[in-house]
């Protein structure tokens, strides 16, 4: 029996909001910070996320496998046909700080007829902006946002249930449409800066860098139209549940994602590293940025 994808993607959003809820006590509270062996930090609110998540959803879709970056790694996930692809905290480093440039990433992954995965349905949760992005393949891609109640948001003030979330109506993304390399903005982490990204940037001439946290609210800057393009030049700095749900949501609002070579990114492999690098774009100006990181060789 087809997978539903229109109640797939309904479970993505109560999931992400579920979880959050489930863990926003921690948020500029009290919470232990782990170290996962050079992978970056962790803390309470991840794992009890990532455990939520995958124990709601596998409740509801039995059938699928779970690719996560807290939980113990579980190769049968590779012979499902679908699974759930899935970060509880992009952006730790600006969770642990009080910050907002962190988000709750839920994407469900399909093998396609070329017998890889590609996102089909994708979920980007920004607790402090109160922005909910999603994507359905071939549907679209919207925005939710959050009317906040005298300044504070849901979860600051301890709604019950996320059904009772003043959400505007679901707004379409759309990115940018400028391609003149004078008017381009970009976005990039705001705490890494390689010499190759600088020289790329350098060398662009752009009209602004904005620099913001975690991967997903720097693709939803470019899914929303507000900066064109996102680079990523270290290889390996990025698994694939930091950018399975972005993917899909920036597609879907007419952008284009890449790894540096121009290649289509596929997910639910055995090394979940994505050790190609990554661009991100409106699409428009895609191909001028994948030839200028061709003439600025890694060093």
């Amino acid at each position: 029996m087809p997978l539903d994808l229109e109640k797939a993607l309904v479970d993505a959003k109560l999931s992400a909001l579920l979880a959050w809820q489930k863990v926003m006590p921690y948020f500029r509270g009290e919470f232990r910070i782990y170290e996962k062996d050079g992978a970056g930090p962790a803390t309470d609110a991840d794992r009890e996320a990532d455990e939520f998540l995958i124990a709601w959803l596998g409740e509801r879709y039995p059938a699928a496998g779970f690719l996560t970056e807290e939980s113990e790694e579980d190769l049968s996930r590779l012979e499902r046909e679908h699974v759930w692809i899935i970060d509880p905290i992009d952006g730790t480093n600006d969770f642990i700080e009080g910050g907002p440039d962190f988000a709750v990433h839920v994407a469900l992954a399909s093998r396609n007829s070329d017998g890889a995965w590609h996102p089909v349905v994708a979920v980007v949760y920004e607790p402090v902006s109160g922005r909910l992005s999603s994507a359905r393949r071939d549907g679209g891609a919207f925005v939710e946002v959050e009317k906040s109640n005298e300044g504070t948001l849901w979860w600051q003030r301890r709604v019950q249930s996320p059904h009772e979330i003043p959400f505007s109506k679901p707004l379409p993304l759309s990115v940018s449409d400028r391609s003149e390399v004078t008017e381009l903005r970009a976005v990039a982490s705001k705490t890494h800066m390689p010499r190759r990204l600088s020289a790329i940037l350098d060398a662009l001439e752009i009209s602004a860098l904005d620099r913001r946290g975690g991967l997903g609210v720097k693709a939803m800057e470019v899914g929303g139209g507000r900066v064109d393009f996102y680079l990523q030049t270290s290889r390996s700095r990025s698994n694939e549940w930091d950018l399975c749900a972005p993917q899909l949501i920036v597609e879907e609002a007419g952008g284009r994602v890449t790894d540096l070579n121009g290649d289509l990114i596929s997910y639910n492999h055995e090394n979940v590293h994505l050790t190609d690098g990554i661009v991100i774009s409106n699409g428009v100006c895609h191909e001028m940025l994948l030839n200028r990181v061709r003439a600025v060789p890694s060093s």
